[in-house]
């Protein structure tokens, strides 16, 4: 897909968005939904492509905007939960005046979910920070590490970040009913989040086994197809 198709879908709007929710798994109680944004009419296209396609083509802020704008817009206004949107760094710092006026305006709970792959520097990790904490203390607007266990998403982030939540890659609970080493890895995640404060959301549940180990270890957020 070339620059002038991928302009013309954002400035288009031809997105769909989904809400995916994410279950408070001991009392079978929704917590929340994140939104997940889909092509529209693009059926050969994957948004993960798009997305690929948007950022070769410094059009990621544009995208990123709109899909933001949509999960707020298309929530519905009686929906008591959060709504967990997916931002990256730089369109948050860039566009941070117009993300707090439209915070301004929404009656929802908002949860940023930063999927940036990238390491911030020190200058930028302090302004990140600051603004985090501002929107925090207006709003009550939360954050969470996306992906943990990719890229650069790791412990020492997951501490010099005022992020509430940290949410694990799709990749830790494959197979974990039969894999005794993800089981340790996930238990160690879990206990060390506990302890710093953190609550971990884990993700790609599909199995009842998958659940089960979840329930048993006494993890309380979890989001997957399972629940759809």
């Amino acid at each position: 897909m070339d620059k002038q198709q991928i302009q013309s879908i954002i400035l288009r709007n031809q997105f769909d968005t989904i809400y995916q929710p994410i279950v408070e798994i001991q009392t079978n109680q929704i917590f929340g939904y994140e939104s997940l944004t889909r092509l529209r009419g693009e059926e050969k296209i994957s948004i993960a492509h798009f997305i690929n396609d948007c950022r070769t083509y410094r059009l990621l802020k544009d995208f990123e905007w709109q899909a933001f704008h949509n999960a707020l817009l298309r929530f519905p206004t009686n929906a008591n939960t959060s709504l967990f949107i997916n931002l990256s760094y730089n369109t948050f710092l860039e566009r941070f005046a117009a993300i707090y006026e439209k915070l301004q305006e929404t009656p929802h709970k908002v949860v940023f979910e930063f999927l940036e792959t990238a390491l911030v520097n020190d200058m930028q990790k302090e302004e990140l920070n600051d603004k985090m904490n501002l929107l925090d203390d207006r709003f009550g607007t939360q954050f969470a590490i996306d992906d943990f266990g990719a890229g650069f998403a790791n412990i020492a982030r997951v501490l010099s970040q005022p992020a509430k939540f940290v949410k694990t890659d799709v990749a830790l609970l494959r197979d974990i009913e039969y894999e005794k080493e993800k089981q340790r890895v996930l238990a160690n995640l879990f206990l060390f989040l506990k302890r710093n404060n953190r609550e971990l959301i884990v993700e790609g549940v599909e199995k009842e086994g998958q659940l089960r180990f979840l329930k048993d270890l006494g993890v309380r957020l979890a989001q997957g197809y399972y629940f759809e």
